[in-house]
């Protein structure tokens, strides 16, 4: 049994930054305040600097 996490693939059109990071948000890991406090800071440090048009029109 491999340690590595799992990993769920977005699926559908145009999801964005913000949805992914929200959906992600709304998880039972970051259910303690201040696991959720600090996810969220990185987040939305990580989507200022990338910007939050949908993933798919970032060419990655």
């Amino acid at each position: 049994m491999s340690a590595a996490p799992k990993i769920t693939a977005l699926r559908g059109g145009g999801a964005t930054l913000v949805a992914a990071a929200d959906a992600f948000l709304a998880t039972p890991r970051t259910a303690n305040p201040n696991t959720h406090r600090a996810y969220a800071s990185a987040i939305d440090r990580t989507n200022e600097r990338l910007g939050r048009e949908p993933a798919a029109g970032r060419g990655h």
